[in-house]
């Protein structure tokens, strides 16, 4: 039951990102692992989603130089 209701929100999220032109649609590819975690809301910290998007973007560069 709870698969039915993960896969409809995640149809829903694919399909307003290609709608956005943020992902053309055509295949797509999700890589997860279930972690047990024990957060709180108090510990919540804002970030600024693009430094986060560059710092990442930089280590998949290194990485590719790496395999090379």
């Amino acid at each position: 039951m709870v698969r039915k209701y993960f896969l409809q929100l995640f149809k829903q999220v694919l399909k307003l990102c290609i709608d956005k032109g943020m992902v053309s649609g055509r295949r797509q590819a999700v890589d997860s692992a279930y972690i047990k975690a024990n957060a709180s809301l108090d510990s919540l910290v804002e970030k600024e989603v693009m430094d986060d998007a560059q710092t990442y973007s930089d280590e998949l560069m290194a990485n590719d130089k790496g395999m090379l």
